[in-house]
C-alpha cells in the first residue's frame, strides 16, 4: 500500500532476538544483488542476544536446561501438539521462586487505585491463562540460542533465495555495512533478559547514529533503566519509552 515509506521495526523478548538475524539475511542478499537496505531502524525491548554461563547472566537458566531439559521426552509428550504454559511457568519458578506469587501480591497491593487495576489486569489475566508454546520452535529457542549461542557466535543459519547464502551462517556483522541503526532498551532488573545479554548494540548495527544515552562510545542507542522484563504494564514507564523511540525513528541517520 505504500511501498516509498520507510519501514521500521519493534519488537519485545524474543522476537528481537529472532528478528535480527532475519534482518542480517535480508541485508545479505540486498546487498549482494547491489540493492540498498530497505528497513534502517530496529528497536529492542528487553531482546537477549548473548547466552552463556558468565556476563549474559543466563547461567541458572543455562544449568537448569542442562539438567532437567530433555529433547527426547519433550518430543515424545508434545511431538504434534504445542507445549502448554506450566511447562515454561516450571522453568519460571526454578529460576525465580515465588515469581508467580509476588506478581499477584503486587497487583492486588496496588488495586486500589483504579488507574493501576487498568495498567496491570490485562498483563495478569495473560500470565494466569498463559501463551502456547510450538513444540519445534521451542526446541530450536532452547538448542540452538540457550544452549548453544549461535546467534552471538555466528553461526545460526537461515534458508535463501541466494544459492551462495542458503543454509549458511548469517552474516551479522553485515548490519553496519547496511546501515542498520539499534535502539535497545533494557532492565537492570530484568531476569529474563538479563542486561549482560541485551548486547546487540554492543556488537551489531551501524555506529554514531547521533547516539544518546548510551552506556559506553560508539553505541547505536542503548537505554538502560531499572526495570524489569515487563515494564510494559507500567503506563508511565511505557509512555515514557514510546517518547524515546518516536525521537529514534524520527532522528536523521
Amino acid at each position: 500500500r505504500h511501498p516509498k515509506m520507510e519501514i521500521y521495526i519493534m519488537a519485545y523478548c524474543m522476537a528481537g532476538t529472532l528478528i535480527l538475524p532475519y534482518l542480517a539475511r535480508r541485508a545479505e542478499e540486498l546487498l549482494a544483488a547491489g540493492k540498498p537496505m530497505d528497513i534502517k531502524k530496529v528497536v529492542l525491548m528487553a531482546s537477549p542476544m548473548k547466552f552463556d554461563d558468565e556476563e549474559s547472566g543466563h547461567g541458572p537458566m543455562r544449568a537448569l536446561i542442562r539438567n532437567n531439559y530433555d529433547a527426547d521426552l519433550m518430543r515424545e509428550f508434545f511431538g504434534s501438539v504445542n507445549i502448554p504454559q506450566h511447562v515454561i511457568e516450571a522453568g519460571m519458578n526454578d529460576i525465580q521462586p515465588g515469581v508467580q506469587y509476588n506478581v499477584v501480591v503486587g497487583f492486588y497491593g496496588r488495586a486500589e487505585k483504579l488507574e493501576h487495576i487498568r495498567d496491570a489486569a490485562p498483563f495478569l489475566y495473560w500470565l494466569t491463562h498463559g501463551t502456547k508454546f510450538p513444540v519445534l520452535a521451542h526446541r530450536q529457542w532452547i538448542e540452538k540460542f540457550f544452549l548453544e549461542n549461535q546467534l552471538y557466535e555466528g553461526t545460526y543459519c537461515l534458508p535463501s533465495s541466494n544459492p551462495a547464502l542458503d543454509g549458511k551462517p548469517v552474516n551479522m556483522d553485515i548490519l553496519s555495512e547496511a546501515g542498520v541503526c539499534l535502539f535497545e532498551y533494557r532492565g537492570t532488573r530484568d531476569v529474563i533478559a538479563p542486561p549482560g545479554s541485551c548486547v546487540a548494540n554492543e556488537k551489531w548495527g551501524k555506529v554514531g547514529c547521533g547516539n544518546i544515552g548510551f552506556t559506553s562510545s560508539a553505541l547505536n542507542r542503548t537505554i538502560e533503566k531499572n526495570v524489569g522484563h515487563i515494564f510494559v504494564v507500567s503506563r508511565k514507564h511505557l509512555s515514557e519509552f514510546l517518547e524515546m523511540v518516536r525521537e529514534f525513528y524520527n532522528a536523521k541517520i
